[in-house]
Parts: C-alpha cells; structure tokens; sequence
C-alpha cells in the first residue's frame, strides 16, 4: 500500500485518546474536514498524527481514511 494513509475526521467533534479505550486520556479533540495522517490500526481505533507532530487515537467511526 502507499507509505503514506491520510485520513479525514468525518464527526462534528472527535475526541483523540491517549489509547484504544473508551476510558483513555481525551488528549485534545479534532473537528470535521481535518486531515490526518494515519499511523497504525487497532481495536477499532486509528492511530493518528497531526501536521504539528501530535499523535494519538480515534474511533474508527470519526474518521475517514482517504
């Protein structure tokens, strides 16, 4: 595949964790239209980075890989 997944967030409000569970760390929230890059994939969670180096997970639902 292309070394390169970009995704985008398709929620209104996305909520970026800092791990695959509900219960994770909220670290900071995304809204629709941002783009992302997607790093890895896991328990129905998309790890993801932003432009400034932030990474963390969504659910897969919130976002929309591209």
């Amino acid at each position: 595949g292309r070394a390169r997944n970009m995704a985008v967030i398709v929620q209104d409000v996305a909520a970026v964790r800092s791990g695959t569970m509900e219960t994770s760390t909220k670290l900071f929230e995304l809204h629709a239209g941002t783009r992302v890059q997607v790093k890895a994939q896991k328990n129905g969670y998309l790890k993801i980075r932003l432009a400034k180096g932030r990474i963390g997970w969504v659910k897969l639902g919130d976002a929309k890989v591209i």
